[in-house]
């Protein structure tokens, strides 16, 4: 254990935690973003190509911006 942590830059177990905490998140975050763009309906089809576009190449910021913007412009 010992060694994994000094492979991690010498993090203590809680910082190790907090770190896998808040990628869990964010992965978490981009993955419901990106199913609900997939699964959504929009007014034009290339409305829809374009979320998918700035979910996949933005990931968490695509994501944040999706929630705030996107889900309004659903049908």
């Amino acid at each position: 254990m010992d060694t994994l942590l000094l492979f991690i830059g010498g993090l203590g177990g809680w910082e190790v935690l907090l770190v896998v905490i808040f990628f869990l998140l964010g992965t978490g975050l981009w993955l419901y973003a990106l199913i609900d763009v997939l699964r959504s309906r929009f007014r034009n089809d290339s409305d829809k190509i374009i979320w998918v576009l700035v979910v996949i190449l933005l990931q968490f910021l695509g994501a944040i911006i999706y929630l705030a913007v996107g889900k309004n412009q659903k049908v």
